[in-house]
């Protein structure tokens, strides 16, 4: 178990800085391709950053059963399989998000259609009472 300063240490070169040089290179070599796949990544870390501020609790409830805390390490083991070009796990991500985008639009704003459908039927409901 590494000390968390450390382990923070290694998120931010591994999760932020090298990601962004990588970027950055892409760009500025006019690779387009590659630095979509980037920028899809730094768009992921900043999802990430904001759903874990309410997950992170209960992520840390379930590892913590273990009798060891590997919260941390097991946070710079997933960026690092993302991070690292040669498992290719991030454009297997970007390839799944891409193939399945139009179905997770569709049934989000069908979800939207219902819940604006409820909300207007329930204002119709409190305008009538109030007459």
């Amino acid at each position: 178990m590494l000390p968390y300063w450390l382990l923070g240490f290694f998120l931010f070169i591994v999760g932020l800085v090298i990601p962004i040089l990588i970027t950055l290179h892409h760009l500025q070599l006019k690779d387009y391709g590659a630095s979509r796949v980037w920028l899809f990544y730094l768009v992921l870390v900043a999802v990430g950053s904001f759903v874990l501020i309410f997950l992170e609790p209960i992520l840390r409830g379930i590892i913590g059963i273990l009798p060891l805390d590997l919260y941390y390490e097991l946070k710079l083991a997933l960026v690092s399989i993302l991070v690292v070009p040669r498992t290719g796990m991030l454009e297997k991500l970007l390839k799944t998000t891409e193939d399945d985008y139009d179905k997770y639009i569709k049934v989000g704003l069908e979800n939207c259609r219902k819940m604006v459908k409820k909300i207007k039927d329930s204002g119709k409901e409190l305008l009538n009472k109030m007459k």
